[in-house]
């Protein structure tokens, strides 16, 4: 069998997925996950690229750094949104392309050791996720850096399809949730780590004929999103709530570096946690601090939240021409926080949604399943 790796190339997490055994209609099949889950972390490896030549002559990205002893966050990220650019570390100058090229490499052989554990088999086919709001030429820049990865035997990865984010998570929701059930309009929440975007789409998951022979499978109706606010915002406002929490307990601490990087662990396994708890209580260089609860956490993001509710509510409110979204689709790793479906639910009721039309549906994984699923017939 011939299998395709569904990639999602995160601002702060990068994840890949397959789906095998599809009918003719690329629904049903068996999804596998590519990326091993981590302990207080989500699905995922971080895209991060990092070069110190005093630590190690080539440059380190992903769970490369974990291996020197490097915190997940060091060096640079947001790689795919300064795609035709380029930056400085340690002395030397890179393009943001070649940092994408090797984060690439890294996931894309790192997921190929679990599909061969798995099912005995490797694969250099990619089907490659790409953001709503990237030009052509982003697009093209993007499949080109990915294209420059290389599988340990030393083929070149080849990107054989491509499809937008939110479609992706649209169509895989439907193809798992509702198969069969025909086009649908949604609106996709994405709530990822570096940006937020909300899409409204028509998805058509058994393909609807173009023009001569071509299928499409979404028509995207109006996008608005904020560039700069993501989950990286909400854990940095935890990392606050952690850090008084620590300094409220009157045991001190050290400081430096390694002190930030500790804290920032911390608050990393604090928002984890307050997903499913009411609180925790961080051990931070054998310090037990207080309990930080959701409540507190809340409280202090209650006004980064607001702005993309704001932004779904303004959608709603100027549609103008395309039809009202059936359901609103969680996606993103930052969107399983229970103050998100719970702040949509209370906007959108005026607008006639109720709790059954927000769903949230593997939203760190969607993406890339939808992306092996659908990119390759984009």
């Amino acid at each position: 069998m011939t299998y395709v790796m569904g990639f999602d190339l995160g601002n702060c997490y990068s994840y890949a997925s397959t789906v095998e055994d599809m009918d003719e209609r690329r629904l049903g099949g068996t999804e596998l996950t590519l990326v091993d889950p981590e302990l207080g972390s989500q699905v995922g490896v971080p895209s991060r690229f990092f070069y110190d030549k005093g630590i190690s002559g080539d440059p380190l990205v992903c769970r490369e750094l974990g291996w020197h002893g490097i915190y997940e966050t060091a060096g640079v990220g947001m790689l795919k949104r300064h795609i035709n650019e380029s930056f400085e570390m340690g002395g030397r100058t890179f393009a943001y392309s070649d940092a994408v090229t090797r984060v690439a490499q890294h996931v894309v052989r790192m997921a190929n050791g679990h599909l061969l554990e798995q099912r005995q088999a490797t694969t250099r086919l990619v089907s490659l996720a790409y953001p709503v709001t990237f030009s052509s030429a982003d697009r093209r820049a993007l499949v080109g850096a990915v294209e420059g990865a290389t599988l340990e035997d030393g083929r070149h990865v080849e990107v054989v399809g491509t499809i937008m984010e939110p479609a992706a998570a649209a169509l895989e929701y439907l193809a798992r949730r509702d198969p069969g059930g025909g086009a649908r309009t949604v609106l996709v929440y994405d709530l990822g780590g570096g940006t937020f975007d909300a899409t409204a789409l028509t998805a058509y998951p058994e393909g609807e004929k173009g023009p001569g022979r071509a299928r499409y499978f979404y028509r995207e109706h109006l996008t608005e999103g904020i560039p700069d606010l993501g989950g990286e915002d909400f854990s940095a406002a935890l990392r606050g709530i952690v850090e008084r929490a620590v300094d409220e307990s009157g045991e001190g601490h050290p400081s430096g570096q390694s002190y930030r990087i500790e804290l920032e662990r911390v608050a990393r396994e604090a928002k984890h946690a307050l997903s499913t708890a009411e609180s925790f209580r961080p051990n931070v260089v054998g310090i037990r601090a207080r309990p930080v609860t959701r409540a507190e956490f809340e409280e202090a993001t209650r006004g980064l939240l607001r702005r993309t509710v704001e932004v779904v509510t303004g959608m709603l409110g100027r549609r103008n021409g395309w039809p009202r979204p059936e359901t609103i689709v969680l996606t993103g790793g930052a969107s399983k926080m229970p103050m998100v479906r719970r702040a949509l639910g209370e906007a959108l009721e005026p607008y006639g949604y109720g709790d059954g039309d927000i769903v949230s549906f593997r939203p760190s994984e969607a993406i890339s399943l939808g992306a092996s699923r659908f990119g390759v017939v984009e």
